[in-house]
């Protein structure tokens, strides 16, 4: 992530920590766009990441899956952002196409092999324990 990005990054979380989450979002909102026009896809990752934790302690699953299938658009093997689609379709009551998407995070997840693709794999396997069978 480059250096304009994380200083959005931490402008936004200042403004959440004392409560203006929206504020936060339309920060994020206005880099993201720039970056868009600009194809800078780890920049859209990193932020669309933490927009979407951002609008998820919002309680609002619409943006938070705005936000990863932005991220999505960019890199389509974001395993974490298919994550977060599934567990956001999950806590809407999409329960097989979340696990569609929890599925294809898991899929990515046990492909890469690093700490961080295990642990969400494990995560994901706790929610949907049928997708670690014949692994």
């Amino acid at each position: 992530m480059d250096a304009q990005a994380w200083s959005v990054i931490t402008k936004a979380m200042e403004l959440s920590k004392v409560g203006k989450m929206l504020d936060a979002l339309d920060v994020l909102d206005k880099f993201l766009d720039e970056e868009i026009k600009n194809n800078r896809a780890n920049s859209i990752q990193s932020v669309c990441g933490t927009a979407a934790v951002m609008a998820d302690a919002m309680g609002d699953q619409r943006r938070v899956r705005q936000y990863y299938e932005q991220s999505l658009s960019h890199i389509p093997d974001d395993a974490q952002a298919l994550y977060g689609i599934a567990r956001s379709m999950l806590l809407s009551g999409e329960t097989s196409l979340a696990e569609e998407y929890a599925a294809r995070s898991y899929r990515l997840c046990k492909q890469g092999g690093t700490k961080a693709d295990v642990g969400l794999a494990d995560l994901i396997v706790k929610q949907w324990p049928r997708l670690d069978q014949g692994s």
